[in-house]
């Protein structure tokens, strides 16, 4: 992305795009990574586990409010609009995690 930005006569609105794009696809991988570090190799969550004195992980909690918000966040049209992606894209991305979290916390769609 950043060679087409250095060396491309693209318009400033392309460029944009580009930019939003990249952000967001960086942002993804990183929310990817979180949640799979909170679901095991089976595809199942990970038990609750315990991180110092007096602090608990609580990875159904965690994983539980991600899957609120994932599913807001596919229906907010501003988000889908400042991702760069076209709405097919963006929702594809955002269903396939609600799909792997509700499997992985047993709501499968419910």
């Amino acid at each position: 992305i950043n060679d087409i930005l250095k060396n491309s006569n693209t318009s400033g609105d392309k460029i944009q795009t580009l930019e939003r794009q990249r952000d967001f696809y960086i942002e993804q991988i990183k929310e990817d990574a979180d949640i799979k570090t909170k679901i095991d190799k089976n595809g199942t969550m990970q038990s609750t586990g315990t991180q110092g004195p007096g602090f608990k992980i609580d990875n159904n909690d965690y994983l539980e409010k991600k899957l609120v918000q994932y599913k807001a966040d596919l229906v907010d049209l501003n988000k889908q609009a400042n991702s760069g992606l076209l709405l097919t894209d963006y929702s594809r991305i955002l269903q396939a995690r609600i799909n792997t979290i509700e499997q992985a916390t047993g709501k499968n769609g419910k």
